[in-house]
């Protein structure tokens, strides 16, 4: 079982706000969750889920897949991000971008400012800001940069676009 929960700092000195928010929890799928030894092994999964789905939120692998994260050109979005596989580590990336942060364990004393790839461990929770160039509409594809996992379902499309809808990212739709 896991979960996330989201503490706002106190001093947000460090931490901007962000246009938009969105939680996401990547995680191995065992078919046979009786097999204990082989999980431990790290044997026989058969998929990352994203929000307990593969391939949730991308279209470009998925045609039955019918959402995508989205935000409009410039806006700052967070994603909260656990990593609830069983043994992998997942390298989080944004193709075609750069983590404008990554606060460590969410916490905005510990920054990382520029970075293409961050490592997050197992069991581990930690917070990315993307902000995408404010004069086009681009995608980005957020990937566990771990290919075999990437290709068994830890990819993840936001799309910048003007007519974003304006619900996605706030209140209850920060997980979808």
């Amino acid at each position: 079982m896991y979960g996330v929960i989201i503490v706002d700092p106190k001093d947000k000195t460090n931490y901007p706000k962000a246009d938009r928010e969105y939680v996401l929890i990547q995680q191995q799928y065992f078919p046979d969750v009786e097999n204990y030894g082989a999980m431990l092994e790290n044997a026989g999964w058969k998929g990352s889920l994203i929000n307990g789905k593969i391939l949730h939120y991308d279209p470009v692998h998925d045609t039955a897949a019918t959402q995508v994260l989205e935000a409009k050109p410039g806006e700052r979005v967070r994603i909260f991000f656990v990593n609830a596989n069983i043994n992998m580590p997942v390298a989080f990336h944004p193709i075609g971008g750069i983590w404008d942060r990554v606060y460590i364990n969410g916490n905005p004393k510990n920054t990382l400012y520029g970075i293409q790839t961050y490592n997050v461990a197992v069991a581990e929770g930690d917070t990315f800001d993307l902000v995408s160039p404010s004069d086009r509409p681009t995608n980005n594809a957020i990937v566990d940069h771990d290919m075999g996992a990437a290709l068994r379902g830890a990819i993840t499309v936001i799309m910048f676009k003007p007519d974003a809808d304006p619900k996605k990212g706030h209140g209850e739709l920060i997980v979808q």
